[in-house]
């Protein structure tokens, strides 16, 4: 039998705006915003599940198109954070949550929503806090159009995009 007065305290989803122009409520300028605050909680037992919704704002005329993926998380007292594969750090809850969609356009000065769930599984001695990130990611409108192709000519496009630091354990 569990023990049902031992919670398990999820930082279910920290959606991380990564610097290429998505911001946290308000306070950014770039062009997609997330509503709301960027850390999601739960405090469920096993077997436990929650549901939300995360809204994403484009202060943009233009429309935004967004990718949403998840990484493994973690931090030290120094500053330092890790942003590892999904479901590759003992305290990854990774495993456990789904989200939809993992790409979306944001309609100017519109709202998308990324909907997520989390089941916790019912296994007994499961305690403590679990970790992992939902990151909302702009993609650049010029690597959405395909390269020109000249007549007789093979055309192949490539494009290079900075992120956050990834490590693998």
């Amino acid at each position: 039998m569990m023990n049902t007065r031992c919670s398990i305290i999820l930082n279910s989803l920290v959606v991380v705006a990564l610097l290429a122009g998505v911001g946290a409520g308000t306070a950014w300028a770039g062009p997609v915003s997330v509503i709301g605050g960027l850390t999601r909680e739960a405090t469920l037992q096993p077997g436990g599940r929650t549901e939300g919704r995360i809204i994403l704002r484009n202060n943009s005329n233009e429309p935004q198109e967004v990718k949403v993926y998840q990484t493994d998380y973690l931090f030290w007292a120094d500053g330092r954070n890790e942003y590892g594969e999904p479901g590759s750090t003992p305290r990854s809850n990774a495993p456990w949550i789904v989200h939809t969609p993992q790409q979306l356009t944001v309609p100017p000065k519109g709202t998308g929503s990324v909907d997520y769930a989390l089941q916790v599984p019912a296994q007994e001695g499961l305690s403590g806090t679990y970790w992992s990130m939902l990151m909302v990611e702009p993609i650049a409108a010029e690597t959405l159009e395909p390269p020109r192709a000249e007549e007789g000519k093979v055309t192949l496009g490539i494009s290079a995009r900075s992120c956050a630091t990834r490590s693998r354990w």
